[in-house]
């Protein structure tokens, strides 16, 4: 699934990967984030103790800007698959 964030005007790709893990990529940058899943169509998502990119240099540092575009991309792509998610770094959001 490749999109393009035209708000930013960034392209990125979000890949499931396995049933634990979704790839989110930037170009030559991406993260690895664990993933839970929680029961009807809803998964949860561990974004809050990730802190930096992969990259092939270096890693790089994961600014707030890049977890809320990664938060909002992720959304995007799973609401796709008709899946919920919640992120371990938000609120949850009331019953």
């Amino acid at each position: 699934m490749h999109q393009t964030n035209s708000s930013v005007d960034v392209q990125h790709n979000v890949k499931f990967s396995d049933r634990n893990t979704t790839i989110y990529s930037e170009g030559s940058r991406s993260v690895a984030i664990p993933v839970e899943y929680l029961g009807n169509h809803t998964v949860l998502l561990y974004l809050k103790n990730l802190d930096h990119w992969d990259s092939p240099q270096q890693p790089l540092p994961l600014t707030l800007l890049d977890k809320d575009r990664i938060r909002s991309n992720v959304r995007k792509a799973y609401a796709l698959e008709r899946m919920m998610v919640q992120f371990d770094d938000e609120p949850l959001a009331a019953s």
